[in-house]
């Protein structure tokens, strides 16, 4: 008889693994994000977040921009201290089902990051990127929101 006890007790230990790892990831994400941030003054975030684009279609089949709509992963950058503050995509992100591994895509690069030490070496390259450097260039330099408390109105 199969025994259905050791099988979720195997089960609960994967869910406690798979948490370890989840955070283990986070961790990485906060690390990288206070060491940019000490050098843009705070004006770049790097996170994960889910995006929506149209869904593709097969060629010669007009799909409206109302049409269907998928969802997908992306590594993204934005500035906190800007009047645009939306996020940048600058990297397809893969989570795996249990932490690791996860996948970082971008410019024709695929990094399957098995654990800690291969997530932060493929973070490391894709911010050494250049494409991806213009990008995090571009977002820092947006203009900035107005400090409340300052006038707007010049004086003489």
């Amino acid at each position: 008889m199969t025994d259905f006890g050791a099988a979720f007790r195997a089960g609960q230990e994967a869910a406690t693994q798979a948490e370890l790892a989840r955070k283990d990831i986070d961790d990485v994400f906060s690390a990288l994000n206070v060491q940019v941030a000490e050098i843009t003054d705070g004006k770049i975030e790097i996170g994960r977040k889910r995006l929506e684009r149209k869904k593709s279609s097969p060629a010669g089949v007009l799909v409206m921009s109302f049409g269907p709509r998928e969802t997908y992963w992306a590594i993204v950058a934005r500035n906190p201290k800007a009047t645009d503050s939306n996020p940048r995509q600058i990297a397809l992100w893969e989570p795996g089902r249990t932490g690791y591994p996860c996948k970082i895509s971008w410019g024709g690069i695929d990094r399957t990051c098995y654990d800690r030490q291969s997530l932060e070496d493929s973070l490391s390259s894709l911010l050494g990127d250049a494409i991806v450097g213009e990008t995090l260039r571009n977002v820092s330099n947006l203009p900035p929101t107005q400090e409340t408390g300052e006038s707007n109105i010049p004086t003489e």
